[in-house]
Order: structure tokens, then C-alpha cells, then sequence
């Protein structure tokens, strides 16, 4: 037996046989399951659903077991139907989870599958049980493309689909080796291209030939943009972020990456680039020439957030946020932010119950709170949609419990350039005065400073000037939830006398990530940090002496769990009282 099909999409074809089979006559499909029409389905059961988990298919099928879902947790409220999630068996339903079933197991490559379906009494309610009587893989014999001549050798493309002879045939790869090959031609300018497919299926010796046909037209050039919905945007910032231009020839990364470099603004929430329609196109008859049209959905200009909040380090915090997105046109990005934290630090009572990080000891750091004001001026295009700069002026108090508090007021200019999706280098330069303060006694034990005098000299105002640069690399799955890939960053910082700096360093450090899936709903990761100052630096407050809040820390949340805030490494301890018993004390103590 042959078949074959055009280029309908599979899941359209799912939810369109499905539907018909729900109409054409379910009860005289399935007479055995009319009697419990409208029961009460207590369990959704799959027999034989290998290679594919049960969850799945139930993501495919409609009918669902009853159960109590609250908040997203299994409670249901006593006595009361909050919670309650109650479905009920219609034949018409499972008639049309079975036509989803076959054609699901038949777009994977199991073209013989066939489903029955079953029903068991379970009290009052039922038990639904589909059996899955899987067929064959169907294997992929040959995969033939034509027409693509004008633009490249057919042959040269077999390497980059997902489907090559002696693969099971899944009908969703083959659609995106057609996709494949279509991308491939509007890359190359054919901005009308059309690609057809089509298949023959032999189920006796579960064998498929595939053919792809192209239908490449005239290489198009770009006449005239067509910009909507810009009205805070303008016309002029808009072109700014396309990487297409009046006159050059219509590729299809170019309409990609121009819609990116759009939804990059903080001023667009929505961006579509695409070909226009016969409607708007400047000459609707001329396959050379192409419209294209830019469709924006601005956010809002002005936002004020405001927000309070409890940490275990920093205890009470509090922040307040004023941004416009269109500062004076141009997608220009203006913040102002005030936040202020270490609120109940030194209160007794407080401090004993919910802020123990900065302890009493502490009280030369612990003393006051800490704060940062900055202002944040984001110019998102500058030569090229690819580079933008950042220029920020800001005042700020940060503590380190157990360490150092510094005070800091300064600017930073950042340049950063994106070399590549989700990979940006970005040298900086920051002009800051800072101040530190750390007890007498921790200079002396931590740092080996005792000396009154250069205690006080240090703890002065100096200037750090710096000169640095932040490379990123991320090759994961997702941003923000990756399952697998990895992910690098490395920053380089020069404080040099050059630059009118105080003081002088140079200091690397980098920090690799490797995600893997381990198995179903378990992923596993792998960091590694690095860093160093290659010996320009000293501990010696004689020379070159690193101030504390430049230096390495680990322990804490942030680097090494099990340890607290700053707690892993050398340590000496220091008696708060000493007792004398009249015995000698030992010299080796």
C-alpha cells in the first residue's frame, strides 16, 4: 500500500482528522463505550505507549482523568468543589484522541500504528485505557530535491537537513528539511521562493521515498520600508536598527536580525519585520523588488517601580526605580534608582532575631546603612544596531559583614558591542573615589596591617581609576532555564597611575558553565571560577597593598554553600577576653 500527502502542516492535519472523526459517527465507532457517556473518568491509562512517556500523550489527547488542583498543588477544599477538576467521558472526545494517537505515531515514523480504546468501571466512575498496537518504523529510502539550481547544487544542501537516508521517517522532520531548504533560498535572495513536498510510503516494507521541489523566482531587491506604529520610536531610530537598506538585496537574516535588534529596545513590546503585503507593496507586480514592512507596538514611555524586601545578609532593603524609555527620542534609556538596605542593622532586638549577618562586633561596619543613587544613560545605537553605550554616575555604600565597608562616587562609560547571538564584548571605563573602613583589629589579623598610621592611611579617600573589559559567551538552550550547553564570561580590570588611579592592579577572572540533561526532569551543571592579580599586587601595605574590597572572597550562597558569607579560608581567631589561671602560657600557643 502507497500514500502520500502535500504540505499540510502535521499538527494542523492532527486537529482536523481529529475533529472529524469527533462528528463522523462516534457512537457507531465505539457502541461498546456509549453506556458510559457523561461518567465520571477517574484515571487516563496508555498500555504499549513506547518510545514515548505517557505525559506526552496526554499532552496530544483531550480526555483528562479528574483530579484536585489548587494553586498548582494536588488540594482540593473539603465539602466544597474549590479544587475540584471533574471530567466526564464523551465518546465523541475519545474517538478523536484515537485519530490523534494514530496520525501522532504516524507523523513519527510508525505509519501501521493503530489505537482501541477501553473503558473500565471504577465505582462510580471509569477507568479510560488506550492500547497502543504500534506498527513498524518506517524507514527513509531516498530524499530527492530539485529546482534549487539557480541558487546553489541541490546535493550541497543534503548535508544540512535533519533527515538523510536510513533515518526513521518522522513527517516533522521532513517539514523542516523543506523549511530547510526554503530558508536557504530566501538567504540567498529569493525572497519569493516556494518550496513543495511530497512522499510515498510502502507499508509492506515500511520503506519512504521523499522529494522536495523548489520553486526559486528572481533574486529580489529591496525597494522602499514601510514603518508602523513608531510613534515615541521615529521613523529615523527605527531604520537605525534595521540591517537592511533601500536598494540592497532581500536576505532572510537580515529581516531576523532587524526584528531582534527592535525587541532589544526597552521601548518596543512588540516588532514584526516582514515582506509586505500586494497591498502596500511599491510595485505589486515586479517579483525583483520587494516592500518591507516594520510593525511596532510601543511600551510604555514612563515607569516607576517601587519595591521592599528582606535579605539575610543586607536584612530590611528597599528600592525605587523611575525610567523613560524615550529619553529625548531615539529609544535613549534614562534610570534614576535609589535603594537603600541594612534597615533594623544594630537594632537589639532585630538584629538578634533576623539580621545576624553583620554581627555586634561589627560595629564600625555594621554602623549606618548601606545605599546606592545612580543615574543610567543608554544610548542603544551608535555606528552600527550591534553597539550601544552606557554612561552612569552614582554614589554607593556596600558592606561586607565581617570585612570592609566602602564608600564610593564615581562614573562608568561602557561600550559593548554584540559579536554574535547571545555573545558581547564590552571594554569599560570607570573613574571612582572610594573610601574603606574595616576595624583595627581585622586590618591586623586579615590583612596584616597593625601599624595605626598606615591603618589611617589607608582607610583615606583614593581615586580608582580603571580600565576594563567583559567578554560573554553563551551557548545554552535557554537564557534563562538551560537544559544543556554552556556558558562563559571573563573580565579583565586595569588600575593604573595612567589612568590617575591610586592604586594598581590587574585582575582577571573568569567563570565557565556546562549544562547537561541528565534524565527526564533532571539537569545537571558544572561551574568553574578563576581569578588572579598575576602578582601586581602585594600584601605588603608597603607596596602595592590590594585595598580589602578588590580582593577574592569566597564562602556563602554565591560560591562555596555550606560555608558562611566570607568564611572559607585562612582564619584566625581572635578571644574577645582572656582568663589567667597563673599557669604559663605555652610558647608554641
Amino acid at each position: 500500500m502507497r500514500s502520500a500527502c502535500g504540505a499540510v502542516p502535521l499538527f494542523a492535519v492532527l486537529a482536523a482528522l481529529g475533529g472529524c472523526a469527533a462528528r463522523g459517527g462516534a457512537a457507531d465507532q465505539f457502541p461498546e463505550l456509549v453506556e458510559f457517556e457523561n461518567r465520571r473518568i477517574s484515571d487516563v491509562d496508555f498500555i504499549n505507549s513506547e518510545p514515548f512517556r505517557e505525559d506526552s500523550l496526554l499532552s496530544i489527547t483531550v480526555t483528562r482523568e479528574s483530579r484536585c488542583s489548587l494553586l498548582g498543588l494536588p488540594i482540593c477544599v473539603p465539602f466544597t468543589s474549590i479544587g475540584r477538576e471533574t471530567h466526564r467521558l464523551s465518546v465523541g472526545t475519545i474517538a478523536a484522541d484515537v485519530r490523534r494517537l494514530e496520525l501522532f505515531y504516524r507523523g513519527q515514523g510508525f505509519f501501521g500504528t493503530a489505537v482501541s480504546p477501553d473503558v473500565e468501571e471504577d465505582g462510580d466512575d471509569v477507568r479510560v485505557i488506550f492500547t497502543i498496537n504500534r506498527g513498524d518504523a518506517v524507514l527513509l529510502d531516498t530524499i530527492g530535491i530539485t529546482g534549487t539550481e539557480p541558487a546553489f547544487a541541490p546535493d550541497s544542501i543534503l548535508p544540512h537537513l535533519p533527515l538523510a537516508p536510513g533515518d526513521t521517517f518522522r513527517l516533522p522532520e521532513f517539514a523542516a528539511a523543506a523549511d530547510t531548504v526554503l530558508f536557504a533560498l530566501q538567504e540567498r535572495g529569493h525572497a519569493w521562493a516556494q518550496v513543495l513536498r511530497n512522499y510515498g510510503v510502502d507499508t509492506v516494507t515500511n520503506r519512504a521515498s521523499a522529494f522536495i521541489e523548489a520553486v526559486p523566482g528572481p533574486r529580489a531587491i529591496v525597494d522602499s520600508v514601510i514603518v508602523l506604529g513608531a510613534d515615541n520610536l521615529g521613523r529615523r531610530a527605527t531604520l537605525q536598527q534595521l540591517t537592511l537598506r533601500k536598494g540592497e538585496v532581500l536576505r532572510r537574516r537580515s529581516l531576523v536580525e532587524s526584528q531582534r535588534n527592535l525587541y532589544g529596545l526597552e521601548l518596543v513590546q512588540f516588532a514584526c519585520v516582514s515582506i509586505a503585503p500586494d497591498t502596500l507593496q511599491l510595485t505589486p507586480f515586479d517579483s525583483t523588488s520587494a516592500t518591507i514592512v516594520v510593525r511596532i507596538a510601543e511600551a510604555p514611555v514612563h515607569q516607576v517601580d517601587a519595591s521592599v524586601g528582606y535579605g539575610t545578609v543586607e536584612c530590611g532593603r528597599a528600592e525605587v526605580r523611575w525610567v523613560n524609555r524615550s529619553f529625548l527620542g531615539g529609544a535613549r534609556r534614562l534610570a534614576l534608582t535609589g535603594s537603600v538596605s541594612k534597615l533594623g542593622v544594630g537594632v537589639d532586638r532585630v538584629n538578634e532575631s533576623v539580621c545576624g549577618a553583620f554581627e555586634r562586633g561589627d560595629t564600625l561596619i555594621a554602623r549606618g546603612l548601606d545605599y546606592r543613587f545612580a543615574a543610567t544613560l543608554t544610548q542603544p545605537y551608535f555606528l552600527s544596531p550591534n553597539n550601544r553605550i552606557t554612561a552612569t554616575l552614582y554614589a554607593d555604600r556596600i558592606s561586607e559583614p565581617r570585612v570592609f565597608q566602602r564608600e564610593a562616587e564615581g562614573g562608568q562609560v561602557a561600550f559593548t558591542r554584540r559579536l554574535g547571538d547571545r555573545t558581547f564584548f564590552s571594554p569599560d571605563l570607570e573613574i571612582v573615589r572610594t573610601r574603606t573602613l574595616a576595624s583595627p583589629a581585622l586590618y591586623c589579623v586579615a590583612f596584616q596591617v597593625c601599624l595605626p598610621a598606615t591603618i589611617d592611611s589607608l582607610a583615606q579617600s583614593q581615586w580608582r581609576n580603571t580600565f576594563g573589559t567583559t567578554f560573554t559567551h553563551d551557548r545554552t538552550d535557554n537564557a534563562l532555564d538551560p537544559t544543556r550547553g554552556f556558558r562563559l564570561n571573563a573580565t579583565t580590570t586595569w588600575a593604573s597611575r595612567a589612568l590617575g588611579s591610586d592604586i594598581e592592579y590587574l585582575r582577571f577572572t573568569a567563570d565557565g558553565t556546562i549544562v547537561r540533561r541528565l534524565r527526564p526532569g533532571w539537569v545537571g551543571a558544572v561551574i568553574v571560577r578563576l581569578g588572579s592579580f598575576f602578582s601586581t599586587v602585594s600584601l605588603d601595605p608597603s607596596r602595592s597593598f590590594l585595598p580589602p574590597e578588590e580582593r577574592f572572597y569566597a564562602g556563602g550562597q554565591n560560591t562555596v554553600r555550606g560555608f558562611s558569607r566570607n568564611a572559607l579560608g585562612p582564619g584566625v581567631y581572635v578571644t574577645s577576653r582572656a582568663d589567667s589561671l597563673g599557669e604559663p602560657i605555652p610558647e608554641e600557643v
